[in-house]
């Protein structure tokens, strides 16, 4: 059976799945689209199962670097002339 974009069409704005996965499920189920539907839902959680895999793995973590001490901004001219007026008695 022919898949058409408009089959394609529906399945996305139903399952929010990319456009290809939508068609390889409506493929894969001859145009059904509800089997299409659990279909993408297989596939979605082994594509997130398959992702959360190495973030499971114990990794070592890299040293942190050490970050540069922060520079102080110039003060303006104004800004110096009035501290010190402000600190001689």
């Amino acid at each position: 059976m022919a898949i058409t974009a408009a089959q394609v069409k529906d399945l996305r704005e139903k399952t929010v799945a990319g456009m290809m996965d939508c068609k390889k499920a409506l493929t894969k189920t001859n145009g059904n689209f509800e089997e299409a539907v659990e279909e993408l839902r297989k596939s979605g959680a082994a594509k997130a199962e398959k992702k959360a895999a190495p973030a499971k793995a114990e990794k070592k973590a890299a040293p942190a670097k050490k970050a540069a001490p922060a520079k102080k901004a110039a003060k303006p001219a104004e800004a110096q002339a009035a501290q010190v007026i402000i600190q001689s008695p």
